[in-house]
């Protein structure tokens, strides 16, 4: 984890074939709207990304994980054929690919 996002409320929002992964502007308001996580590698201001020809979809167009790694719901993500599924009381998330 990055240090200025320590403590802060983490999104991954699932639109149009595409991701983005948003933090909370203010750990606690619950407004993903600005505020883009850095690219790790990188450091480009925004962690977005497509795949031609890649199918991603979700039950949970958005999944928040608080600070405690906890996700606000279970959510099921498909990417083509595979499946991930995350467990909302630990946030654990796995390869649950049938």
């Amino acid at each position: 984890i990055m240090p200025s996002l320590v403590g802060s409320e983490m999104c991954i929002r699932d639109s149009n074939n595409s991701y983005q992964l948003l933090r909370d502007d203010t750990c606690s308001s619950g407004d993903f709207s600005s505020l883009t996580v850095p690219h790790p590698s990188s450091g480009e201001s925004t962690y977005t990304g497509s795949q031609k020809n890649v199918t991603l979809t979700a039950i949970n167009a958005n999944t928040t994980f608080d600070s405690l790694g906890r996700a606000n719901a279970d959510n099921t993500i498909t990417i083509s054929s595979l499946q991930i599924t995350v467990i909302a009381a630990t946030g654990f998330s796995f390869d649950s690919t049938p």
